[in-house]
């Protein structure tokens, strides 16, 4: 019994431990971001004065925003693209009981099982010669059929 409990206390020690250590950097990232700019102690003393001031600068200064909304028209319609292309796709697969169904079937099936560095190299190459590199649509085609495989399963 006396073992058990000091091995409690132990792995309760190692835990907390643990915690402490992983939490340490997260207190001190937002302790130097709401610290004002000309306040020079040491990251893991609390800060006096916080202030919101460094994030207004940072969004400001920044091209954040307009990254916000590209990010945001990239998901959306990339959701919307594989949304009604996985459905038009899979509803014929589930119902079908023919021969050509089960091999397309196992087709996608097998789009799971390969890593995306494979097709990685082929892609950005039709991408250079489609001339989409740099355009919001190459990362929209890339996206939806990347995931292509796993919405049609």
């Amino acid at each position: 019994m006396k073992s058990s409990r000091s091995g409690s206390i132990a792995a309760h020690a190692v835990s907390y431990g643990g915690t402490i250590l992983f939490a340490l950097p997260v207190y001190i990232l937002i302790n130097l971001a709401i610290r004002p700019v000309n306040n020079l102690r040491p990251a893991y003393v609390p800060t006096a004065g916080p202030t919101l001031e460094n994030f207004a600068g940072a969004w400001k200064e920044s091209t954040l925003p307009t990254a916000i909304l590209t990010s945001v028209i990239i998901t959306a319609v990339s959701c919307i693209v594989i949304l009604v292309i996985a459905t038009m796709a899979a509803y014929p697969l589930a119902r079908s009981t023919a021969r050509l169904s089960n091999i397309t079937f196992y087709f996608f099936l097998i789009g799971l099982l390969l890593p995306f560095q494979v097709a990685m190299l082929p892609l950005y190459l039709t991408m250079r010669d489609v001339h989409l590199l740099g355009s919001i649509w190459s990362l929209i085609i890339l996206y939806a059929g990347a995931q292509m495989p796993f919405s049609i399963f």
